[in-house]
């Protein structure tokens, strides 16, 4: 993968190259030579295994009914770029170095250490709301509501995820839920698998959460789905 730049860049006031990575296979350590390019095609590479441990499987075992991707940073010194002109850069690419395995990337930037300003975010707070809902004996939906603290001029960007087994009454997916600018609440469905046979327990509660945002931070973070079995 190749990243171009809309002109060219003078590094040499930043201090270093810096992304997020992570493993999509768990269970396999995988390996990227970053390159970067400057405008008269001179190139220096580096493999991320000698900046970073980023892609290395993490300790421990055991599975989760909540994925989580753990994205680890990697910094490259831009004090090191001997072999190329750190004033006009142009193109960076990412290879792969190994034969096998997958890698989620984010955050690609030019960064400079400094002091900063400290003190609680200024954003927004997106906060999830809960439902009670009827199985029913089909499918059907769960409504939650997600609502913003104040107004946002920005659209406000989160993921849903129920918490939910194998065989349960609700669907275990993650949705991407887009607020619009200015608008402090939105409802989302959650699905729910309905049947015809009766349940142990009347009521079986679910935790549904709110992860991911953009252009906001997280307040509630987590709400109960209570589905009632009426069959």
């Amino acid at each position: 993968m190749a990243v171009r730049v809309p002109y060219n860049i003078d590094s040499r006031r930043y201090d270093a190259l810096t992304f997020r990575v992570a493993l999509d296979d768990l269970n396999t350590d995988a390996d990227l030579t970053v390159t970067v390019v400057d405008g008269a095609g001179r190139r220096q590479s580096v493999a991320l295994s000698s900046l970073s441990e980023a892609l290395t499987v993490l300790p421990g075992t055991g599975t989760t009914l909540l994925p989580k991707t753990w994205l680890r940073t990697v910094r490259w010194p831009l004090a090191r770029l001997r072999q190329v002109n750190a004033g006009d850069l142009r193109r960076i690419e990412l290879s792969t170095a190994t034969p096998a395995g997958g890698v989620f990337l984010s955050d690609l930037a030019l960064q400079s250490a400094g002091v900063g300003d400290g003190g609680p975010s200024r954003l927004p707070q997106v906060s999830i709301e809960g439902a009670t809902v009827n199985e029913s004996n089909g499918p059907g939906t769960a409504t939650v509501t997600l609502r913003v603290s104040a107004p946002s001029r920005s659209p406000v960007s989160v993921y849903v995820q129920a918490l939910a087994g194998t065989g349960t009454q609700i669907a275990t997916a993650a949705q991407r839920v887009v607020i619009p600018p200015l608008r402090t609440a939105v409802t989302v469905e959650v699905p729910v698998i309905g049947n015809l046979t009766p349940a142990t327990t009347i009521d079986t509660v679910y935790k549904v959460f709110v992860i991911a945002t953009a252009n906001a931070v997280v307040g509630q973070n987590s709400a109960r789905i209570t589905v009632h079995d009426d069959d």
